[in-house]
């Protein structure tokens, strides 16, 4: 490892840039957290607020969680040496937005600049000088001008008072040679002219380079990078805070920053916020290597919909000047000139790229041979693993005493929760059989209780006794089935326009489908007065009638319907449907999964601080402060009223036990992190 004795400094713009993935959601308890994490850590500049910066809410750029002055004083009062700032682009912002932040305790400024409106970014530069500010420029899409065009400049605005001068990749398609470069230039410029300004580089990495070119920017002479903890930011995002920090030090810089402490900062606070989003996409990996700014993204995605053309190829097919900005013209003539490109190359044989991204999904995954109980299981765990999701099986009973008696395996679903499989076992006396012989295979088995089965039932109730390898939770198929059938009728009574649906049955099954629709808004209508038929069991010669109007029957796996009669109400334009279970099924699965969780993780009571605390709907006594897990708390809900509520209206009390809580909390989140696992201090 080569030694230097140079320092460099990483700024921090989690939350800033990072804001634009999570839609500028970041709260104010969360900037502090994070920010108060970011000081610990050794970062000395941490940007904050909207992605657009200054104003950037109240000039209809999206909304935020917080105003700008909440987040100014967010971080005033939970920093200690670290300065915090906010980006500004003049016509976004304006002057009173800089003076809310000198105000406020901002230490610094970034002033967004193009080449084209220099004379603006000056008098910014210069109006924040005035206030106490340091002010930084950060020369947009730097990419989109030559070396020389971005030296020149850089000398102007230091000349305004800036003390620093940004190379900003905005697009994240630079390399590491040509960073380097335009580091060696405006550095040179600034240097020839005798202006002090240091030269910093804000990468983003939709070409996975990120690193790389801030290492090369500070081997070219740069003596601050901007980085994001995970790396979060806008597209695909930024350089990582904790990877830089790691990469800088093995090349021998100094920077201050202790990796681990930053990067166990980012396992607890930000990778919650990625673990949904995808973003190594080949589109934005296209938008840097075409160097085009995702904020033209709206214009080109209008017109791959008005062409049928895919954004990708659009976005490969803009010209040189798009770097720097886009038209709705721009975005029709590249989509034109991509279904040119594609019809010369690939003729009438192939069908479009943007067809075939449409072809490769992920299919339901495929049912095993019915006998195959074990290879089943098997192949459940293998999709699990490859999809790093649990394994559960459903054990599902008939729906009603005379169905099947066979064991049927029914196909795999993959669901963002879990992959799941289903075995329906008619008979009882196969299902001890058929619970051995995929226990251990799967983490989680759910048994239907079929209640209308007494000898099921009952081996059920024997079986649950017994100790498995796999977790057992009870499930019942058909109450899935009935929500699950009333969520289609619900649903198809919308399109249809109609307000009662007609239920034909006389058991237990059908009084239960009465209750429930109400509870979607349909009325129970009297016979053949209704557009909608649900069929729920069997009636005494009784039998499903065409009469005017009818356009739809939900069938319950009834028996009631047959080839013939089905084939008659279908050739009078009615739409027969039969019950499919699979939305029931993910529904009541999620369901118990979740509910699982909450009774193991996050119901309880204890104390934090000697506070009595309650979590996940455990009843709190009035004045019991309400956090959202027993095991893991991180967030204050509130004040319990001893109603089985929360407060309101907080007295000062209240309000200083409320505060005494959430600083334990954001202090154990916080301390011993780079070290090891906090434990917690509930008791």
């Amino acid at each position: 490892m080569v030694s230097h004795s140079r320092h460099v400094d990483i700024l921090d713009t989690t939350l800033r840039d990072g804001s634009y993935t999570i839609g500028y959601q970041f709260t104010a308890d969360e900037t502090a957290l994070i920010a108060q994490g970011l000081e610990r850590a050794g970062v000395n500049y941490i940007e904050v607020g909207h992605g657009l910066g200054l104003g950037a809410a109240r000039s209809g750029k999206g909304a935020q969680a917080a105003s700008d002055a909440v987040y100014m004083r967010a971080c005033a009062q939970s920093l200690c040496k670290s300065g915090f700032g906010f980006f500004y682009i003049p016509g976004i912002g304006d002057v009173t937005d800089l003076g809310l932040l000198a105000d406020e305790g901002g230490a610094f400024v970034r002033v967004g600049v193009t080449l084209e409106s220099l004379d603006s970014a000056c008098d910014a530069i210069e109006a924040a000088g005035r206030l106490g500010l340091e002010v930084w420029a950060n020369v947009m899409k730097t990419y989109a001008y030559p070396v020389k065009d971005c030296s020149e400049a850089a000398v102007r605005l230091a000349e305004s008072g800036a003390k620093g001068i940004y190379i900003v990749d905005s697009a994240g398609g630079m390399l590491p040679a040509e960073v380097a470069s335009y580091a060696r230039g405006i550095t040179r410029a600034i240097k020839e002219k005798g202006r002090q300004a240091r030269v910093g580089f804000h990468g983003h990495d939709n070409l996975s380079l990120g690193t790389a070119c801030s290492l090369a920017a500070v081997e070219a002479g740069c003596d601050i990078v901007d980085g994001a903890l995970l790396g979060i930011g806008r597209s695909i995002g930024n350089a990582a805070t904790e990877v830089l920090a790691m990469v800088l030090e093995r090349a021998g810089y100094q920077t201050g920053v202790n990796p681990w402490y930053a990067a166990d900062l980012a396992e607890k606070t930000i990778r919650p916020f990625l673990q949904q989003r995808w973003r190594h996409s080949s589109l934005e990996q296209a938008l840097g290597y075409a160097q085009i700014h995702s904020g033209f993204l709206p214009l080109l995605e209008k017109a791959s919909e008005e062409s049928g053309i895919g954004v990708r190829d659009i976005v490969l097919s803009l010209s040189s000047e798009a770097r720097l900005n886009i038209t709705e013209a721009d975005a029709n003539s590249a989509a034109a000139a991509a279904r040119g490109k594609a019809n010369a190359v690939h003729g009438k044989e192939f069908p479009d790229r943007l067809d075939i991204q449409e072809r490769i999904t992920f299919p339901e995954l495929a049912r095993a041979h019915d006998s195959d109980i074990a290879g089943y299981a098997t192949e459940i765990r293998s999709q699990s693993l490859r999809m790093a999701r649990p394994a559960a099986i459903v054990v599902a009973g008939p729906w009603r005493p005379d169905m099947h008696k066979q064991v049927r395996l029914q196909q795999i679903r993959l669901m963002d929760q879990a992959v799941v499989g289903a075995i329906e076992v008619g008979n009882a006396t196969d299902l001890e059989r058929v619970v051995a012989e995929i226990d251990g295979k799967i983490d989680m088995i759910f048994l239907d209780k079929a209640p209308h089965v007494a000898d099921r039932r009952n081996l059920i109730e024997k079986l649950e006794l017994r100790q498995w390898k796999s977790g057992m939770l009870p499930y019942s198929d058909e109450i899935a089935g009935l929500i699950g059938a009333c969520h289609m009728v619900a649903i198809a009574a919308s399109q249809i326009g109609a307000k009662e649906a007609e239920v034909m049955g006389c058991d237990e099954r059908a009084h239960m489908v009465r209750s429930l629709l109400p509870y979607w808004g349909i009325g129970v209508s009297e016979p053949g007065a209704s557009s909608i038929l649900v069929i729920a069991s069997k009636v005494e010669n009784c039998e499903p009638k065409l009469h005017v109007g009818l356009k739809l029957i939900y069938d319950l796996m009834s028996g009631v319907l047959n080839a013939e009669n089905a084939r008659k109400f279908i050739e009078n334009g009615v739409e027969v449907v039969r019950l499919d279970v699979r939305a029931a099924l993910a529904g009541e699965v999620i369901g118990l999964l979740e509910a699982r969780k909450l009774t193991s993780q996050v119901m309880g009571r204890g104390e934090i601080c000697e506070v009595p605390v309650v979590a996940g709907g455990a009843w709190g006594n009035e004045g019991d402060v309400v956090v959202d897990s027993i095991e893991r708390p991180t967030h204050v809900l509130g004040i319990a009223d001893g109603n089985g509520g929360l407060k309101t209206q907080l007295g000062e009390s209240d309000k200083h036990t409320l505060e005494r809580v959430k600083r334990v909390l954001r202090d154990s989140v916080l301390d011993g992190l780079g070290e090891r696992e906090v434990e917690r201090q509930v008791q």
